[in-house]
């Protein structure tokens, strides 16, 4: 005796025709699942009914929670969710995750390295079960990269799943260990800089200034028009996102505004600046290895180093907590090594010394 079967019309929701296995040989069990179904079409439940149709979601799977829970209400959907396929939900997801092309391009980054490391028939529940443990053990790429992949996992389920607050994400970040990251302090000189904007293509020297001189995140400068612009006060409203207070007027030096007046809008979109970015760094003989957020850490380790009193400079970066901004402006010892050598003068050396 084979399985009954489930048939239904449901082309008024979208949906062809449902023709499922019931997965029971037992007529009291299958006129129960058939009554599930039922339920879930005059419910209007089209995005488990597609699930259910597409195999996606075993029958016995929603029989079973709604003998639990009922029908109604979004949990249902949410079992949808979990039981989908891992990468066709990033692939959807990843558009909405993150303000800037920058950061849904590291999302993109860290969505290829997972992919890498789980099976093509992974499913979002299975973010559950994955050995992160294991997986943090043999990841062959830097502590920073392996804190952007739980990132892009914690905004995919985030949005995926409707909140910060679900269960799920918390339970999925909690089995993901830290990895402690290297503060980046960047190499950049001052006058490597000015080698770097002579090596540059002419339409990207005045954006480099733009960024070194008001500190912008890429994302940032990139939203940033004419209307930003505050010629009277030399100053610059940056289009912030992060947080509430990145949104702020930023100051520059009267005889270097001409940069920002020519630098604003940017002339490039994120992956030419990037690519031209790239290869000016090379012309120059720069490391390859520095990035264009470094010039942001730039504008705050330079303008230490000058004399500018650390809260001012947290004030330009607008970051809201102090450490934050002293992450960036670590490499300043240079004025307390002057101090040192001045506290402690080599003694002359004398006979016998």
């Amino acid at each position: 005796m084979t399985s009954f079967r489930i048939r239904r019309r449901l082309a008024r929701l979208g949906i062809p025709q449902l023709d499922i296995n019931a997965r029971t040989r037992v007529a009291k069990v299958y006129a129960a699942r058939a009554g599930v179904v039922d339920q879930l079409i005059a419910d209007s439940q089209v995005e488990v009914l597609r699930a259910l149709a597409s195999g996606a979601l075993a029958i016995e799977v929603v029989a079973s929670y709604v003998r639990e829970h009922g029908a109604g209400g979004s949990g249902l959907a949410a079992q949808v969710r979990l039981a989908s396929g891992l990468w066709d939900a990033l692939e959807d997801t990843l558009p909405h995750m993150g303000a800037s092309e920058a950061t849904r391009a590291r999302y993109t980054l860290s969505r290829d390295q997972l992919n890498r490391r789980l099976p093509a028939g992974a499913t979002v529940r299975d973010l559950l079960t994955v050995d992160w443990v294991t997986m943090r053990a043999a990841w062959t790429t830097s502590a920073s990269d392996w804190m952007h992949l739980r990132r892009m996992l914690s905004r995919f389920l985030s949005v995926y799943l409707g909140g910060k607050h679900h269960p799920v994400r918390h339970e999925v970040l909690a089995r993901i260990p830290r990895a402690a990251e290297v503060e980046r302090v960047t190499e950049l000189s001052p006058a490597q800089f000015h080698r770097l904007v002579e090596a540059a293509r002419p339409d990207l020297r005045a954006p480099l200034w733009t960024l070194v001189l008001t500190g912008m995140r890429m994302g940032e400068y990139l939203r940033c028009d004419r209307e930003h612009l505050r010629p009277a006060q030399y100053g610059v409203m940056v289009p912030g996102s992060k947080t509430a207070a990145a949104t702020a007027l930023v100051r520059v030096a009267p005889a270097l505004w001409h940069w920002i007046d020519a630098g604003v809008p940017s002339p490039l979109q994120y992956k030419a600046f990037r690519a031209a970015f790239k290869a000016a760094l090379k012309a120059a003989s720069l490391p390859i290895t520095t990035r264009l957020h470094d010039l942001r850490h730039a504008h705050g380790q330079w303008a230490v180093q000058a004399g500018a009193p650390e809260a001012m400079v947290q004030v330009s970066l607008r970051h809201t907590q102090a450490a934050t901004t002293r992450r960036y402006t670590k490499a300043t010892g240079d004025a307390v090594g002057a101090a040192l050598a001045k506290s402690l003068k080599t003694p002359r050396r004398g006979k016998g010394a």
